[in-house]
């Protein structure tokens, strides 16, 4: 049994066993943009925050469960969409088989 790690807004899921040895990570992110209306200012600020927040995430959760760097996947605005973490999530499985 693989051990499989999401991250949805920063809500750290386990699906499996941390005791096995192949361990993935996906990283999803999204700072919605209309958040701050008009100010582009402050959008851009927290579209920066928020990568820098699943970037900060994704390195801890990787040096504390040792996690190789090609087993770690992030998905960040535009890409964390139904559709793409539905097709990371069967990649990740095919590769956890």
């Amino acid at each position: 049994m693989k051990y499989i790690m999401v991250l949805f807004s920063f809500t750290f899921i386990s699906l499996s066993s941390l005791l096995h040895a192949d361990t993935f990570f996906i990283a999803v992110g999204s700072c919605p943009p209309w958040k701050h209306g008009n100010d582009d200012e402050a959008t851009q600020k927290m579209l920066l925050s928020c990568k820098n927040d699943i970037e900060v995430v994704t390195n801890s959760f990787s040096e504390k469960f040792d996690i190789n760097q090609d087993q770690i996947y992030v998905l960040e605005q535009k890409d964390a969409i139904y559709d793409k973490i539905s097709s990371t999530m069967q990649k990740v499985g095919k590769k956890a088989k």
